[in-house]
């Protein structure tokens, strides 16, 4: 009988930074969180804009490939762009000039109707690959949302 091996054990940890300026001023604030398993080591960090929303998110994968997500949001406070970009090759041990070198873009656009309470009640997602290309819907959400 052939022995299975152990499913991997995680454990996970969770780390917030805050950092001031010298008379006390809340200049940002970061939140790390990290899965360890055996096998591979992702570790996910957050930045956060002054609203306290995710600015960024930096995903990495044991030494590489790294993945990083910069998020802006229109005047009503709903994400309105998400830029992606990864570094590295999931499948190779790459030095970090070759990781640096070989990236691959991604964007995520999202547009708006609102209604008279400034509600979003549709919302389209569209994607491309880089700034310049034309960018395919992909999804169109809608919600009900009923006032009393």
């Amino acid at each position: 009988m052939e022995k299975l091996e152990e499913a991997p054990k995680f454990a996970s940890e969770l780390k917030i930074e805050r950092q001031y300026s010298l008379p006390g001023i809340l200049l940002g604030t970061s939140a790390f969180t990290a899965a360890f398993c055996s096998k591979m080591q992702p570790r996910n960090s957050y930045i956060f804009d002054a609203e306290g929303r995710v600015a960024e998110k930096h995903v990495r994968f044991g030494a590489y490939p790294e993945m990083i997500t910069k998020i802006t949001y229109n005047d009503h406070g709903d994400k309105m762009e998400e830029h992606t970009t990864m570094f590295g090759d999931m499948n190779d041990a790459m030095s970090e000039e070759e990781s640096e070198s070989s990236s691959q873009e991604s964007y995520s656009r999202y547009s708006y109707q609102y209604d008279s309470f400034g509600n979003w009640t549709e919302q389209t997602i569209s994607y491309g690959s880089g700034t310049n290309d034309l960018f395919k819907i992909s999804a169109v959400r809608h919600q009900t949302i009923t006032y009393y």
